[in-house]
């Protein structure tokens, strides 16, 4: 199958296509999205248009059709790409034919009928209370500056729900000790 070797072949984006590039400017200056969204999502379009251009030929927004973009997805779908997957690769399309509707690249969204794909809901996994708070009670943390550090990693993600690459973000700028608050 053409797709399969066009995946092993392209899957690492090498340069983004200059409409994607005024995308990605737009959503991390005006959105102010995260870094790993921005790296996603200049990911599923590098590749999208790497396809529009092994299989159909088709480099300008202007050029894909919907029948394209199903395309796209369909070949996904038989590489077995997971439906979470897909459908961030579905929101990345929408948003960016979007910005181009709006930028005036586009006259209509070729993305605009895509729908989510449904997937299977899972329940989250998490430590019980009684667990947790054995396990913070526990002196299994060295008395030193690394058990402590460990300590306070382990009970700032627990007790505030953050994520974790919102606490590797976390600057002393954000901690208000006063108010016993973190920004």
């Amino acid at each position: 199958m053409r797709f399969r070797n066009f995946m092993t072949t392209f899957f690492m984006p090498e340069i983004h296509h200059p409409a994607i590039q005024s995308f990605l400017n737009f959503i991390k200056f005006e959105k102010r999205y995260s870094l790993n969204t921005l790296r996603a999502y200049g990911d599923d379009l590098t590749v999208f248009f790497q396809f529009l251009k092994a299989q159909f030929d088709v480099e300008h927004p202007s050029q894909i059709t919907s029948s394209m973009i199903r395309s796209w997805l369909a070949a996904l779908t038989l590489q077995k790409v997971q439906p979470r997957s897909i459908n961030r690769k579905i929101s990345s399309l929408k948003s960016f034919f979007k910005h181009c509707l709006v930028q005036g690249t586009l006259t209509k969204n070729p993305a605009k009928a895509l729908q989510i794909l449904k997937k299977r809901k899972r329940l989250p996994s998490y430590v019980e209370q009684d667990q947790m708070q054995q396990l913070l009670e526990k002196n299994i943390f060295p008395a030193n500056y690394e058990g402590r550090f460990e300590y306070l990693v382990i009970a700032l993600l627990y007790f505030t729900g953050m994520r974790v690459s919102e606490l590797v973000n976390l600057k002393e700028a954000n901690v208000e000790v006063g108010r016993l608050q973190l920004k």
